[in-house]
C-alpha cells in the first residue's frame, strides 16, 4: 500500500532510504464529513480521557511478525501473559524465544474462534498464514520450528494444519481489563465496521476484537493488515473513511495514522512529512 521511495523526501525536508514503501496518502479533502455533532454515527463518551494533543505518527513500535492468537472470547486478563492455560503459554515462550532473533514478535489474542477443536489458532502477519489447531504439546516443536528455524510453510504443515490468509484484517482493540477507554470505543468501533462494510458491500475484509496493542490513551485504535498500518484516535465518523479510502481504495488516512509495523519512529515521522524535532 505504498510506493518505491527510490530518491524519495518529503515535507520534513528529511530523505528516506530506497528501500521504504512510502504510504499513498488519500484524499482526504474528498473524505465525506459528518455534522457536529453527529447524529448517524456513535461517538466515544467525552468522559475518556484521550489524548488529542500528542502527534500520533511515530507512535508504532516497529516489529517483525506479530503473532494473533484466536482465543473466542474477548474477557482476557489484564496483561495476557498472565492469563494462565495454553494463552499464557502461547504468549510467553513466544516471547521467551525473542532474544534469538533479530526481530521483534508482537503476540496479542483475538475473539476471533479457533478452527480447530483442539487447541488455538495463529494468525500470523505479515506471513499471512493461520496455523491451526496449537496444543499445549505442540508449543515447543512449533516455535522452535516457525520462529527459532524459521522453516518454511509447507514443512510446518507436516505436523500442523496451515492454511493462507486471502482476507483483509482490521484488530480493534477492545481490552476493557487493560485499559477502559478501548473496552468501551472499542465496541464502538467494531459496530460502525460492520455497518459500513455492509453499505459498501465489502467482502473481503475480517474485523476483530484484540488485546491490548499499546497506544490505549489513542483509543479507538487498530492495525490493518496485511499492509500493517495503525490507526488512532478514531471516532465512529472516521470508520467510513477507513473503509472507503484504506480497505477499498488502498490509501492511507494521514490524520489518523499511527504508522507502520515495519518503520521506525523516525521513518515514520519522516513519511507524514514531520520533522523528528518537533515530535
Amino acid at each position: 500500500m505504498g510506493a518505491s521511495a527510490s530518491t524519495s523526501s518529503d515535507a520534513s525536508g528529511s530523505a528516506l532510504p530506497t528501500d521504504i514503501d512510502v504510504p499513498r496518502w488519500a484524499d482526504e479533502a474528498a473524505c465525506a464529513s459528518c455534522a457536529d455533532p453527529c447524529s448517524e454515527h456513535a461517538s466515544i463518551p467525552s468522559y475518556l480521557r484521550i489524548d488529542h494533543s500528542k502527534t500520533l505518527p511515530g507512535t508504532t513500535k516497529p516489529y517483525g511478525k506479530h503473532v494473533v492468537i484466536c482465543t473466542g472470547e474477548s474477557d482476557w486478563a489484564p496483561k495476557i501473559q498472565r492469563g494462565g492455560g495454553l494463552l499464557e503459554a502461547l504468549v510467553n515462550r513466544i516471547g521467551a524465544v525473542e532474544e534469538q532473533l533479530p526481530f521483534k514478535i508482537m503476540v496479542t489474542a483475538s475473539d476471533e474462534s479457533s478452527i480447530s477443536a483442539d487447541g488455538l489458532d495463529l494468525i500470523v502477519f505479515p506471513d499471512n498464514v493461520r496455523i491451526q489447531g496449537v496444543t499445549m504439546e505442540k508449543v515447543e516443536e512449533l516455535i522452535h520450528r516457525f520462529f527459532v528455524q524459521q522453516q518454511p510453510l509447507q514443512d510446518i504443515c507436516d505436523f500442523l494444519t496451515c492454511e493462507r490468509v486471502s482476507m483483509q484484517y482490521v484488530l480493534v482493540c477492545v481490552h476493557r481489563k487493560r485499559d477502559k477507554r478501548c473496552g468501551v470505543a472499542g465496541p464502538l468501533l467494531i459496530e460502525e465496521f460492520k455497518k459500513s462494510l455492509a453499505k459498501h458491500n465489502v467482502s473481503d475484509v475480517r474485523v476483530v476484537g484484540s488485546s491490548h496493542i499499546g497506544g490505549h490513551k489513542f483509543a479507538g485504535t487498530l492495525i490493518t493488515y496485511p499492509s500493517g498500518d495503525w490507526y488512532g484516535r478514531l471516532n465512529g465518523c472516521d470508520v467510513d473513511n477507513i473503509v472507503t479510502q484504506h480497505l477499498i481504495g488502498k490509501q492511507v488516512v494521514k490524520s489518523k495514522w499511527r504508522g507502520r509495523f515495519d518503520l521506525n519512529k523516525e521513518q515514520q515521522l519522516t513519511c507524514a512529512g514531520i520533522a523528528a524535532s518537533n515530535w
